[in-house]
Parts: C-alpha cells; structure tokens; sequence
C-alpha cells in the first residue's frame, strides 16, 4: 500500500492527508532491459544453430531469478520477437529442458517491486557441456 500513498499536505498547513495515486514505479526503469542486454550480444537468430547438437551448442548469456534458483542459458535470440531459445533449469534438474523462451514474460515478473529476472554481466560465453 505504501507504493500508493502520497502526503499531499499543503504548505502552511500544519495536518496531512493522504491520497491513493498511482506512484511511477521506479522498476518501470528496467522494463525491456533484459531485450536490450541481449540485444547487445553477438546471439545467433533464432533456428541458426539447428544442425549445432545441443551438447555442442553456445551460450551466449546466462538470466536467473532473485531468490531462487530457476536459471535460463541463452544459445538463440529474436530481439524483434522477443523470444530465446536456451536451457532452462527451474530448480529441479530433473524437470530441466531445452525450449522457447518469452523474455518479455521474463521482463515482466517483479519481486518486491523490482524485476524478478536479471542479466548475468559476469557470464562468457561457453559450450552447454562446459557449463556442468
């Protein structure tokens, strides 16, 4: 609620009230930040690595959630689609898989009023069987 609330007590005017507006997020800065992070890299389009085996494929970024420990692996990118494809490890290895990834859904989710997904600055790039 406190993202809502503005004291819009006047000057002079000793009693404050407040008023429920809608406040300019200041995570709304970050919205498109991860397509533009990937944007930046040299990432194969989507469907040019399709005769690469995946085990020989190369990951180009790594994006993983705050507070947990769901990681994507990006080996493609459509900047214009906004999709990648990459591993993806949601915590449970067993249940982890190769597939298609909305990064403007990624973009999307917040926690605690910041982005929930980020971009790993520190990753190089590397083949998927060196990652394990």
């Amino acid at each position: 609620m406190s993202d809502y609330l503005s004291d819009s007590s006047t000057a002079g005017d000793s009693s404050t009230s407040w008023t429920l507006r809608r406040r300019n997020c200041a995570a709304c800065f970050f919205m498109g930040q991860l397509t533009q992070q990937l944007a930046a890299l040299n990432i194969p389009p989507l469907h040019a690595t399709e005769s690469t085996p995946a085990e020989d494929k190369t990951i180009h970024a790594r994006l993983f959630a705050l507070a947990s420990t769901a990681t994507w692996f990006i080996a493609e990118f459509d900047v214009e689609e906004q999709v990648a494809l990459g591993f993806v490890d949601l915590g449970d290895p067993t249940c982890a898989e190769w597939g298609y990834i909305s990064v403007a859904a990624l973009e999307s989710l917040r926690w605690l009023g910041v982005p929930r997904v980020e971009f790993d600055v520190h990753f190089t790039p590397i083949r998927f069987t060196d990652l394990k």
